[in-house]
């Protein structure tokens, strides 16, 4: 799988201001009301458990944050870590993530899809990075599909993102699908 140049922009943008654990890009199709995870980098564990995953329009953070038009949770600090946190949906939950931020990505106004950033690391998400991230989110670049609708459109980039940091603890974060 190759990495979609939008993706791959997008997230070393974001590698520039927070190292990061996990980055997943969704998709979103309007008229069949479902997301894809089309592209994912980072913990390889994390990346096997969400790409080209599906679902419809939940409760989960990506589907509220196409809905809203706004990014979440708040702050991008997770209330409930025990619970697990359901970004794509109810069935699939995040766990071991102490920063996580679901951005929209927006295209003529409507949501587009999600930019997912998640990091082990406490309190990451400082004001600055949050309004450099909406920025980098926010960017108004023409939003590709990615390859969502071909066969072999997804795609997945090995290894975290840490700059300067050593090898994370794998068992540390890791997606649940029930």
């Amino acid at each position: 799988h190759h990495l979609p140049a939008f993706f791959i922009e997008k997230t070393a943008a974001v590698s520039e201001i927070c190292a990061f654990d996990f980055a997943a890009l969704t998709h979103y199709d309007e008229p069949a009301r479902r997301h894809t995870v089309v592209a994912a980098t980072g913990d390889p564990d994390l990346i096997a458990a969400s790409l080209e995953r599906a679902f419809p329009d939940n409760a989960g953070l990506c589907a509220m944050v196409v809905k809203n038009r706004a990014a979440l949770p708040p702050g991008g600090e997770l209330r409930d870590r025990q619970a697990g946190v359901p970004v794509f949906d109810e069935q699939t939950r995040l766990y071991g993530c102490e920063s996580l931020i679901v951005l929209p990505l927006l295209y003529n106004e409507a949501a587009a899809g999600t930019l997912v950033v998640a990091s082990r690391t406490e309190r990451l998400f400082t004001k600055d990075r949050l309004d450099i991230l909406h920025g980098i989110a926010a960017q108004r670049r023409r939003y590709p599909a990615c390859g969502a609708s071909r066969p072999g459109g997804s795609a997945a980039a090995p290894g975290p993102h840490h700059p300067g940091r050593t090898a994370p603890d794998r068992r540390a974060a890791r997606i649940v699908v029930r």
